[in-house]
Order: C-alpha cells, then structure tokens, then sequence
C-alpha cells in the first residue's frame, strides 16, 4: 500500500517510499518514483546537469538524515520579503538562497548540517555576518542561562565559504534532554 501525504493547494506531495527514503514533489514526480519502487524498479535518476542533481552530490550521505534541495521562481518570490539588514548597510535576502544541502546526525545527540547555495559570494557572506549577529544577540541574552539554555551560544555556528552560506548546530545528549525537558515543561505550563 503506498501512502501519500498532499499539500492540494501547492502541489506538494509525499510519500514514504521504505525506511530510509521519501520522495517529495509535485504529484507526477511523486506517483512516478512510487509506482516504480512498487515494481521493483529504480526511480529514473535526477538529470546529472541540474541545480538538484550537484546538491544531490554534495549532501552528506553517511549521516542519519540528509537531503537536497533547490528553490524554485515560485518559491523565491514567496521569500523576497524576508530580509534581514545589517549595521552596516548589507542585508540578508532569503530569496537569494537557491538550493542546497541539510543533514542530520543522532549518533552522539545532534548534529545538524544546512547549506545553503546563495546567488554570490557577497550573498553567502553577507548573510552569514548577519545571522551571526541577530544569533549572537539572541544567544546571549541572560535569560537564556537562566532557563539553562545557555549552552546553545556556542552549540550555533554560522559561516560561510565561496557561495555557500552554513550552519551548524551541536549538541550532546545532555543538551538534547535538556532541550527536551524544557520543551515538555513548557507544553505542561511549567
């Protein structure tokens, strides 16, 4: 029995495909790579020239979790209104992000991986000295340490090489049950 999850109103389509993968996409793509895996065949392979098959190449393929993805026209114009400015006159626009790579390991807590291909070199460093800031800010606020979250100022990293703009979050198992334990609380009204 195959299973899809439907979003109608974009066109977003999911369908677990066995333990270890997903497909994702508009509901011809997804109904294609299912009936193939039900027939015992292989999904037709990702065009080697596009956007998606290079982030294909590059995620990280031996941890827990990992994935590619690129942003679509549509996509980017529903981002163009996100945009953080920095002090010193630059911004960071979500709508120049145009694929990329995420993963994820729970092998020794969390380990989370993004990268983001942005349209310049100027882009990825600009966003990653703007994303620094707002999250340093954030991170540092004393309330943070005192609800015992203080370990997430140095668990965020934020950076960049070339086009790629990168994060990174760490986090050892006492900070994920920490993480968590505050979250329940949070959800029984403390």
């Amino acid at each position: 029995k195959i299973v899809y999850y439907i979003h109608k109103r974009e066109n977003e389509w999911m369908t677990v495909i066995d333990d270890k993968r997903i497909a994702i996409g508009s509901e011809r793509e997804v109904k294609a790579i299912a009936a193939s895996n039900k027939a015992g065949k292989a999904a037709k392979p990702i065009k080697k020239n596009s956007a998606l098959y290079k982030q294909y190449q590059a995620a990280d393929k031996k941890n827990d979790v990992w994935g590619a993805y690129i942003l679509t026209a549509k996509h980017l114009k529903s981002l163009k209104d996100v945009v953080l400015d920095g002090e010193d006159g630059k911004s960071f626009r979500a709508d120049e992000i145009e694929s990329g790579t995420f993963s994820l390991n729970l092998a020794k807590g969390l380990a989370l991986r993004l990268v983001a291909k942005m349209k310049s070199e100027a882009a990825a460093s600009n966003g990653s000295a703007i994303l620094s800031s707002t999250l340093g800010a954030f991170l540092s606020d004393p309330q943070l340490k005192e609800i015992g979250l203080g370990f997430l100022a140095s668990a965020i990293k934020i950076s960049s090489a070339k086009s790629d703009l990168k994060g990174a979050i760490d986090l050892d198992n006492d900070q994920v049950d920490a993480l968590i334990g505050l979250a329940v609380a949070a959800g029984s009204g403390m």
